[in-house]
């Protein structure tokens, strides 16, 4: 079905943010340079963003003292994302990096420490594989 090949898109871009993101966290400069790696980081993004937009649309199991029961009421669907994994998936997209090259934040006044600290809020990404799995 769809869902599944999503899925399959959804835990590749996972692979790819637990295998590059902590190389970039340990070996990489303060700067953000325009590469092929910052290229498709921000497909891997793009991947993350269509992913929410799914989330508010997708039907859910929830759990009641009889068994579970499948949630197809979009606004049940929506309050329930936006209470769950939404605050967790906006913070894993924020485009720092595209801040960074379109020169809204100057990495000269900001501390290295803090660049690294950013980036690893991608690896929160990973929290979604419990959710993958799950399904």
């Amino acid at each position: 079905s769809m869902m599944q090949y999503w899925d399959f898109v959804t835990l590749a871009a996972l692979l790819f943010t637990a295998t590059v993101t902590p190389y970039e966290v340990c070996m990489m400069w303060a700067t953000t340079q325009v590469d092929g790696l910052f290229i498709f980081n921000n497909f891997i993004n793009c991947i993350f963003i269509l992913d929410m937009i799914f989330n508010f649309f997708l039907p859910y199991r929830d759990s009641v003292k009889k068994g579970s029961q499948l949630v197809k009421k979009h606004g049940r669907i929506a309050r329930h994302y936006l209470t769950g994994w939404f605050p967790l998936d906006l913070i894993s997209i924020l485009p720092f990096d595209l801040l960074v090259v379109a020169g809204v934040i100057d990495t000269d006044s900001v501390n290295p420490s803090m660049l690294r600290m950013v980036r690893m809020v991608r690896l929160m990404r990973l929290l979604k594989l419990a959710r993958i799995l799950r399904a």
